[in-house]
């Protein structure tokens, strides 16, 4: 966290010091280099922390249940499949989840 922090600040004086030069067609070649060196590679980085994110959480799910196939855990298949055959064919569940909103109507 510390690195990014620092590396944030860095940009930031970079882009001041590129101000604070005169108006030239280099200097704002250099401007758009800076924007691009900084704009394009934050899709790949989210995308890949995405990904090492949600491969961490399959493996602790893994860890508790070995014999989980799917990406749902299978407390949650459990509890919809008990609230299906428990509960009235017309009744609508809302519920929140840390992962967003999950709407199951008409169990």
């Amino acid at each position: 966290m510390a690195a990014i922090i620092l590396a944030a600040i860095a940009m930031g004086e970079a882009f001041l010091y590129v101000e604070r030069m005169k108006d030239t067609v280099t200097v704002k070649a250099l401007y758009t280099a800076f924007l691009i060196l900084m704009l394009v590679p934050m899709p790949y980085v989210a995308a890949i922390y995405s990904y090492n994110n949600q491969k961490s959480m399959m493996n602790s799910y893994k860890t508790i249940n070995p014999k989980m196939p799917g990406s749902v855990p299978e407390a949650w298949t459990d509890a919809l499949m008990w609230l299906k055959n428990n509960s009235d064919p017309y009744a609508t569940l809302l519920s929140w989840w840390d992962y967003g909103y999950w709407k199951s109507p008409a169990f």
